[in-house]
């Protein structure tokens, strides 16, 4: 069985140029690669050139950056790649995975229009597949959730079972598997993507204006209660630095979890929210994760717990998102809040 990987992109505003690389000349590039940042130096070069790039940055950050860009030697001629939320026939990010096979292993060369992405592999792409085809593709698409990093080897077997069926059903008769994977909602996903974001920053914006230093806290409240997720607490704060803004059960009344909990007089595992009225850019977006970091370690001691940042902020930066990851804290900026808000809380007129 061929090796594989997970290979996460950057899904921001390099998404295009990323995408261009990889299907127009057959290079899969990863950002923390400006002049001076390859991986065969040392890990001081790497910093030189990050801070002639970027500033001034915690020299943990930096290193833990160098260390996981590491697993890229690791990849060899014809090891398998699975690339999420990208698509040949696709233009924007979509429930689609490629899957391409390493024709050379890892080369350094930034692109000079952004002096970034220099860290690069020749491949061959084999196929795109939605997240949605079949068995296999489910088994990929649940497996993404262990592979967060920007290079992830695979190790569970399955996943690497289901990458191979996929690339046996594709050799063996690439126009049926093609004609198998079309999904219509994503062919309409990429003209109508601008649309549906402004629609959502414009709700953003509008919230926004509405803010008060409960606001967000209530309207998170009432999403919750709507769905049917019970509110046990609010405002926890140790005065050492752990705050929680929000406490729910953690699962939905009225479902089978929640009845086997009730039940059997077991604890209920909780919902813990740290919730950040911000507009724009948050230049301190690490302070709720450190919030919630605080308070993790008592409350872990009780049993299962679910941690979310609910951050109005544009977008997460990479340090925060880093952060977040190591302690498996969920993420939550003003768009996808507003998404959800559409989806779950506010109900459109059709006039």
């Amino acid at each position: 069985m061929s090796d594989c990987y997970v290979f996460r992109i950057d899904y921001g505003s390099q998404y295009n140029l990323i995408r261009d690389e990889l299907f127009q000349h057959g290079k899969l590039r990863q950002g923390w690669g400006a002049d001076g940042m390859q991986l065969t130096g040392e890990v001081g070069s790497f910093k030189c050139g990050w801070e002639k790039r970027w500033g001034h940055e915690d020299e943990r950050n930096v290193t833990k950056r160098f260390n996981a860009l590491q697993t890229m030697k690791k990849i060899s001629v014809g090891d398998y790649i699975v690339i999420p939320k990208i698509s040949q026939d696709v233009e924007g990010v979509c429930r689609c995975f490629t899957v391409v096979k390493c024709k050379k292993e890892y080369q350094f060369s930034p692109i000079e229009s952004v002096n970034d992405f220099g860290h690069y592999l020749e491949v061959e792409v084999l196929f795109s597949c939605g997240y949605d085809k079949d068995e296999n593709s489910a088994i990929i698409k649940n497996g993404f959730r262990s592979y967060r990093r920007a290079v992830n080897p695979v190790y569970q077997v399955r996943f690497k079972e289901a990458v191979e069926e996929l690339v046996k059903m594709h050799s063996s008769d690439p126009v049926k598997f093609n004609n198998l994977n079309k999904d219509f909602l994503e062919v309409i996903a990429a003209p109508t993507d601008e649309a549906r974001k402004a629609y959502l920053q414009d709700i953003n914006r509008k919230l926004s204006s509405l803010f008060s230093p409960n606001f967000l806290e209530n309207l998170i409240v009432e999403l919750f209660e709507k769905n049917g997720y019970a509110q046990t607490g609010r405002n926890w704060y140790d005065k050492n630095g752990g705050d929680v803004d929000i406490v729910f059960e953690a699962w939905n009344k009225n479902t089978l979890l929640y009845d086997i909990y009730d039940i059997c007089e077991q604890e209920m595992p909780h919902v813990y929210v740290q919730a950040k009225s911000k507009q724009g850019k948050d230049y301190n977006n690490v302070e709720g994760i450190n919030q919630l970091n605080g308070k993790m370690p008592k409350i872990k001691e009780q049993g299962n717990a679910i941690f979310i940042l609910n951050n109005t902020t544009d977008k997460f930066s990479e340090t925060a998102k880093e952060l977040a990851m190591e302690n498996g804290i969920i993420l939550i900026d003003g768009l996808t809040f507003a998404s959800l808000l559409v989806r779950y809380g506010i109900s459109v007129r059709m006039e």
